[in-house]
């Protein structure tokens, strides 16, 4: 694809997003030619995701996937399997250095549920975390890592939205990042607060609240569309703060700025303590600068 023609017509997003798609297929071809080089040589194939999805092919019919499926699996692999996980993490560490209560009360958690980092794995003492989640929940409410909407076409017979009939054949869609924001279900939207996810009533935190906060949340979209990947990436990305907290005293690098928002930055991105992202399908970003200390336990 021809990035300087698309970044004309669509700007910068949609020249990253021509990028990532001709990335997506330079991998793909790689992968194809090792396996090929691999059966010719009679070495043993690397059984990885891509693999799997190459041999596919239809129970019924013996079809395999079209070139241009593989492709959208490769640059699907891409998204989803790294950088979502990567995006939600380095947001996680501005929240947490832009809040030092929540990362006093995160930071304790997680040492007194472990007493070694190699304790840290999937189990009864993780799950035990929960202020851990409120802050993973957070900061999926505030960055999530895929901001823009996903795309629906109205069906024969057309929609009803908020009192406009909306025809057959028009795509729409809600952002995650509004909706996420919105204070019909989130109160103080801008703020930063793992505790709207955990109830408590003496903090004034209902089930009733956290209900109504989940019912909007959807950074993994919703429905039968919904993330497939959702509680592996639930895993790795607990598991990974959670050695992180342990491991390291965390706190913003001296004299750094990036990921703020500021004034001169647009409508939109005044907000300093809010990270800053670029929407193109998923999400661009630039720091936080974070200087980490091995913790003494």
């Amino acid at each position: 694809m021809n990035s300087k023609f698309m970044e004309l017509i669509g700007g910068h997003s949609v020249k990253e997003y021509v990028r990532l798609v001709n990335y997506g297929l330079e991998q793909l071809k790689g992968k194809i030619a090792t396996e090929e080089a691999a059966k010719a040589e009679g070495k043993e194939l690397r059984k990885d995701m891509m693999h799997h999805i190459l041999s596919a092919q239809d129970p019924k019919t013996g079809m395999k996937l079209s070139k241009a499926e593989l492709l959208a699996e490769s640059v699907l692999f891409i998204l989803a399997g790294a950088d979502t996980v990567a995006i939600s993490l380095a947001a996680s560490f501005f929240y947490l250095v832009h809040n030092a209560n929540t990362l006093q009360k995160a930071t304790a958690e997680v040492r007194s549920a472990f007493q070694s980092a190699d304790e840290i794995k999937n189990g009864e003492a993780l799950n035990s975390c929960k202020y851990l989640d409120g802050v993973m929940e957070e900061t999926l409410r505030r960055a999530p890592p895929k901001p823009s909407h996903i795309p629906r076409e109205v069906l024969p017979g057309g929609l009803l939205i908020d009192s406009n009939h909306i025809p057959v054949g028009t795509v729409v869609g809600v952002p995650a990042y509004s909706i996420h924001h919105n204070s019909d279900y989130y109160p103080d939207p801008w703020s930063f607060r793992p505790e709207r996810w955990l109830v408590d009533e003496k903090a004034g935190v209902s089930q009733a609240s956290v209900d109504l906060a989940r019912r909007a949340f959807c950074p993994f979209s919703l429905g039968v569309r919904a993330c497939i990947g959702k509680n592996l990436a639930y895993l790795e990305y607990k598991l990974a703060l959670a050695h992180i907290l342990w491991r390291f005293d965390i706190r913003q690098a001296e004299g750094e700025t990036l990921g703020e928002g500021g004034p001169d930055l647009g409508e939109g991105r005044q907000r300093v303590d809010e990270f800053q992202m670029v929407d193109f399908i998923a999400a661009m970003k630039e720091g936080p600068m974070v200087e980490f200390k091995v913790a003494r336990h």
